[in-house]
C-alpha cells in the first residue's frame, strides 16, 4: 500500500458527513496516511465551529475525536526542522504555513499530498508538489 499525506480539508470530511467523504474514506481504503500532529489541532477547530454554529451537539463534539488519531493516520510531531522548511515553502508559495506543513511531509517522505483545499492544490501543484485533489484525482479510484 502506497503512502500519502493527508491534510485536515480531508480528515474533517471523516467526521462530519459533508460533500465528498465518500471520496475522503477511499483514501483510507487506497493509501497508508500521515498527517502533521497540526491536524489534531486543525480538526479540533473544525469541530468546534460546528458546535458554535449549533451543527453538532457536544456528545457527538466529544466523541469525535475518540481514537481519530489511531483510525485513519498516523501523527509526525512537528519540530524545528519542519517548521523551518514549512515556512520555507510558505514564503515560495506565498501561501499560509499551517498548508505548508502538510506539504513539507510530502517533500521530506516523496509522496503525495491528498487535500480538499484547491486553492492550495493549484498553487502547489505549480510548484512541482504531487498533489492529490480530493475530487478530481482519479487516484483515490479503482486499481491504480
Amino acid at each position: 500500500m502506497k503512502t500519502a499525506v493527508v491534510d485536515a480539508s480531508v480528515a474533517v470530511k471523516w467526521l462530519l458527513r459533508q460533500p465528498k467523504s465518500d471520496r475522503a474514506y477511499a483514501a483510507i481504503k487506497r493509501f497508508k496516511l500521515i498527517a502533521p500532529s497540526l491536524i489534531l489541532a486543525e480538526v479540533g477547530n473544525a469541530l468546534w465551529k460546528y458546535r458554535r454554529a449549533d451543527m453538532m451537539p457536544v456528545e457527538a463534539v466529544d466523541a469525535a475525536l475518540d481514537g481519530f488519531e489511531s483510525s485513519f493516520f498516523e501523527s509526525v510531531p512537528i519540530d524545528e526542522a519542519t517548521t523551518a522548511h514549512a515556512l520555507k515553502i510558505a514564503m515560495d508559495l506565498d501561501h499560509p504555513i499551517y498548508d505548508c506543513y502538510y506539504l513539507s511531509l510530502s517533500k521530506r517522505y516523496d509522496i503525495p499530498l491528498i487535500t480538499d483545499d484547491s486553492k492550495l492544490a493549484r498553487r502547489a501543484s505549480d510548484a512541482g508538489f504531487h498533489i492529490i485533489e480530493l475530487a478530481l484525482s482519479n487516484e483515490l479510484d479503482g486499481d491504480h
